[in-house]
């Protein structure tokens, strides 16, 4: 089920931006974008989930937030993980969701979108820079929230923010691809895992088992169009 601003302790009118990563996940460069952004759309609160890292994560990304310019008791909101049941849920409460930079968001990608949040990424040069980048293309909206830039990601982050219109059309579009999308068509997967095997498998009866799977294999087997 949905959660409410209120719910969790958030400000029932304000734009809330969450990020659902893992502290560690969080750069300083990122933060300072994220710090500009909540300068840009007044009264909007950042809402960060402490996990593993205890109180140090929350009493230094406080202190950073200060530094910034901004008021961490009014315009940072931190809070455990919910239980499991609510563990998607939860999340519902988030109006967008920032990813982080160097390491993208990646089940987490999924379970807020799921949940109904869009989320915005960058496009990074690894491949734990892009796998956000390949989640939304995955519903749709690739050419919409994935920034070429910081540049760009700050300025999406405030158009949808400032623009009910827009941030509503986001919400109304992943309610209605969230049941058919590629994404979380299980059966499609499925299908695309069990076709990569059998490509192995007559990979393998026609080269050899030494030389698909021993020492000197050097081949991969891409299954590219579940997307």
């Amino acid at each position: 089920p949905a959660f409410s601003k209120t719910q969790v302790g958030l400000k029932a009118d304000a734009f809330v931006f969450a990020s659902f990563n893992q502290p560690n996940k969080i750069t300083p460069r990122v933060f300072a974008s994220w710090m500009r952004i909540l300068r840009r759309v007044p009264g909007s609160q950042l809402w960060l989930l402490k996990l593993n890292e205890g109180r140090s994560a929350e009493a230094n990304l406080q202190r950073e937030a200060a530094r910034h310019g901004i008021d961490p008791h009014t315009r940072l909101y931190f809070t455990g993980s919910a239980d499991l049941r609510d563990h998607v849920g939860y999340k519902s409460a988030a109006d967008l969701m920032l990813d982080t930079d160097v390491y993208n968001a990646h089940s987490t990608a999924a379970d807020a979108l799921f949940a109904g949040v869009p989320l915005l990424t960058m496009a990074g040069t690894r491949m734990v820079g892009r796998i956000a980048s390949s989640i939304l293309n995955g519903v749709g909206l690739r050419e919409v929230t994935v920034a070429r830039d910081l540049t760009e990601y700050e300025e999406i982050a405030v158009r949808i923010a400032t623009s009910p219109a827009r941030a509503l059309a986001l919400k109304t579009h992943l309610a209605s691809v969230r049941r058919h999308c590629a994404l979380y068509s299980t059966g499609r997967w499925v299908e695309g895992w069990e076709r990569g095997l059998k490509m192995l498998w007559e990979t393998r009866r026609m080269c050899g088992e030494e030389r698909c799977l021993g020492p000197k294999a050097r081949f991969h087997i891409i299954v590219a169009d579940w997307l």
